[in-house]
């Protein structure tokens, strides 16, 4: 199964913002800050030129991103497993319960 679109933009967010970098820095002349919100929101894709230089804007190779991305593709799938395994419920670990 392949990984949505969204996901890239959610990832870079996600590593934008750990590198404390804003929406118009990292946007610099590529695209408008505007455009870079809504991608990183899913609701819009941009090219994979200008996806290249978003990544160089927050100094991440695209080999670092694939790395990041994959990363976090197994961390939902664990989480996902392990809400199917509690029967899709959350539980509070009865051993942090005062």
């Amino acid at each position: 199964m392949g990984m949505k679109v969204s996901c890239y933009g959610q990832a870079f967010r996600k590593i934008r913002k750990e590198r404390k970098v804003s929406l118009k820095e990292a946007a610099a002349d590529i695209i408008s800050p505007q455009l870079l919100s809504q991608f990183e929101l899913g609701k819009k894709n941009v090219s994979l030129t200008n996806f290249d230089h978003l990544l160089e804007s927050i100094d991440v190779s695209l080999l670092e991103f694939a790395q990041a991305l994959e990363l976090e593709k197994q961390l939902d799938l664990e989480n996902e497993k392990s809400l199917k395994i509690r029967g899709g419920g959350i539980f509070r670990d009865s051993s942090t319960i005062s």
